[in-house]
C-alpha cells in the first residue's frame, strides 16, 4: 500500500503537467492558426499589403510575416532552409530554384492537401507545367506570368514615332524595330535613353526564349543556337548607340528598373507583369517625372516568331516540408490562388492566375487606357526561361556572358562555343 501511495505521489505531478498541457492547448485551439511565412519584402510594399489583406480576411489562419530584403532573397533563404529553419511557407522569387529545393526536400507536394481542403485545381491547368513535376503539384501560383512592353506614350507622340501598340497591330513590333525605335526616341545624351532591359540573366535572352531555346533541356542535353548571341548584340547595338542604359552602370549604381522608368531615363521597359502595380504607387508617391498615369501603356513583347509568345511563369508559393501547421499554410496558398487573391493581387495592379469580369473590373482601376487592359489580360502562349533543374546555374552563366560580352572580354566567334562547353559541364555535374 506504501508503494502504491508513493507511486501515486511521483505520477501526480506529472498528471498534473499533462492536463495543464492539454488545457493549453486546447486554449491555444481556439484562436488563430499562426504560420510563418517568408518572402521578399522591405515590409511596405505588394507582399506586406499582400498578406495584411489575407489576415484582415481569415479569422481561423493568420500569417506571421518573415520579410527578407529582396536583393538578398535568394541567397538567404537557400541559407535558411539548408539550415533547417521552422517555417511553415515561402514565396519563389526565382522560379528555377524550385527544382533544387524540391530534390533537397524542402518542398512538401500539395497533391494530398489539395484534395483534403476540397480546392479546385481546375483553375490552375494554364499553370500546371511550371508547378508541378513528376506528377507532384509543388506550387500555387498567386501571379501569373508574363513579360510585356510598357511605355509613357507621350515622348512618342512629341516627337511624332509610331507607339509600340500601332507597330503591334501593324504585325511589325520586331525585336528590330524595337532597335530602331529606341534609338528614334532617345535624346541620344547618355542620359535619356530610348528603352531598359534590365539586368537579370533572364532579361538578356528575350528572343531566343521566345524562340524556346532552352540552353539546358530536362533531359540534360545542350540547346544552343544563333539567337542567344544574337541577343547579346541586340543590347551591345542599343548601348553603343546610347538608346539603353548601360548594363554594368545599372548594376554599378544599383538603380532599379522602375527608378529608370519613373524618371523619364527610358521611356520603355520590357518587364514582368508586376509592373502596373508599381506605377500606381509611384505615382502615388510623386515619383513619376513628367508625365502620369494617364500616360502609361501596356502591350506585346517585341517578337520575331510567327506566332507571338511571351516569356515568363507565375510566381508562386510552397508549403515548407517541416511545417508543423501544413493544412494552414496551404490555406493561405489557397486564398491567394483564388478569386478572392485574384482581386487583391489585382488592387495592386498585378495579374492573377485568375481573372474574371470582377478582376477585370479592379485592374481597370489602374490600367486606366482600356486596349493597355486588353493586352495585358489576352490570353497567349507564354514560354518558360530556364525552366529546369539546370535554370538557376544557366541564368547565372548567361548573366556572365552577357557582362563580359559587353565589356568586350569575348568575342562574337567564342561566345557560342564557349558557352556550350559551359553548358555542357553544367548538365554533366547538376544532380
Amino acid at each position: 500500500m506504501k508503494k502504491l501511495l508513493a507511486v501515486l505521489f511521483l505520477i501526480l505531478p506529472l498528471l498534473s503537467a499533462f492536463a495543464a498541457g492539454q488545457q493549453d492547448e486546447a486554449a491555444a485551439s481556439d484562436g488563430p492558426v499562426s504560420v510563418d511565412f517568408y518572402t521578399w519584402s522591405d515590409g511596405d510594399d505588394q507582399y506586406s499589403d499582400l498578406f495584411d489583406a489575407f489576415n484582415a480576411a481569415n479569422t481561423d489562419v493568420q500569417i506571421n510575416p518573415q520579410y527578407i530584403p529582396p536583393a538578398d532573397y535568394e541567397s538567404k533563404l537557400t541559407t535558411l532552409l539548408a539550415g533547417g529553419m521552422e517555417m511553415d511557407g515561402y514565396m519563389q522569387k526565382r522560379q528555377v530554384d524550385m527544382f533544387a529545393q524540391n530534390a533537397n526536400g524542402y518542398i512538401e507536394p500539395l497533391n494530398d492537401l489539395i484534395e483534403r481542403n476540397g480546392f479546385d485545381y481546375s483553375t490552375m491547368k494554364a499553370w500546371s507545367a511550371a508547378i508541378e513535376v513528376d506528377g507532384d503539384i509543388l506550387a500555387l501560383p498567386h501571379r501569373g506570368g508574363k513579360y510585356y512592353t510598357y511605355y509613357n506614350i507621350k515622348p512618342f507622340v512629341e516627337k511624332g514615332l509610331p507607339t509600340p501598340t500601332e507597330l503591334v497591330k501593324k504585325g511589325e513590333w520586331t525585336w528590330d524595330k524595337f532597335i530602331e525605335l529606341s534609338q528614334q526616341v532617345s535624346e541620344n545624351d547618355g542620359k535619356t535613353f530610348g528603352s531598359c532591359i534590365y539586368t537579370w540573366g533572364s532579361q538578356q535572352i528575350f528572343p531566343a526564349a521566345q524562340q524556346g531555346v532552352q540552353f539546358v533541356d530536362s533531359n540534360g542535353m545542350v540547346d544552343v543556337r544563333d539567337s542567344i548571341l544574337q541577343s547579346a548584340q541586340m543590347r551591345k547595338t542599343l548601348e553603343d548607340s546610347m538608346a539603353m542604359p548601360k548594363l554594368v552602370d545599372l548594376k554599378v549604381t544599383k538603380t532599379h528598373y522602375s527608378q529608370v522608368f519613373y524618371s523619364g531615363m527610358a521611356p520603355m521597359l520590357v518587364i514582368g507583369e508586376w509592373f502596373p502595380g508599381m506605377i500606381t504607387s509611384g505615382a502615388e508617391k510623386g515619383l513619376l517625372e513628367g508625365y502620369g498615369p494617364e500616360d502609361f501603356r501596356i502591350t506585346r513583347m517585341p517578337s520575331d516568331t510567327p506566332e507571338y509568345y511571351s516569356v515568363g511563369a507565375p510566381t508562386f508559393g510552397h508549403v515548407h516540408s517541416r511545417s508543423k501547421n501544413k493544412d494552414a499554410a496551404f490555406q493561405v496558398l489557397a486564398w491567394f490562388a483564388g478569386v478572392e487573391g485574384a482581386k487583391v493581387e489585382a488592387e495592386m495592379g498585378l495579374l492573377p492566375p485568375v481573372v474574371n469580369d470582377d478582376v477585370l473590373a479592379v485592374l481597370s482601376k489602374g490600367i486606366l487606357d482600356k486596349e493597355s487592359l486588353d493586352y495585358f489580360t489576352e490570353d497567349v502562349s507564354v514560354r518558360p526561361m530556364f525552366y529546369t533543374k539546370y535554370g538557376s546555374k544557366v541564368e547565372q552563366l548567361v548573366a556572365r556572358y552577357t557582362e563580359m560580352y559587353l565589356l568586350g572580354e569575348i568575342s562574337d566567334a567564342d561566345y557560342l562555343p564557349s558557352m556550350k562547353k559551359e553548358l555542357q559541364n553544367i548538365a554533366d555535374t547538376t544532380d
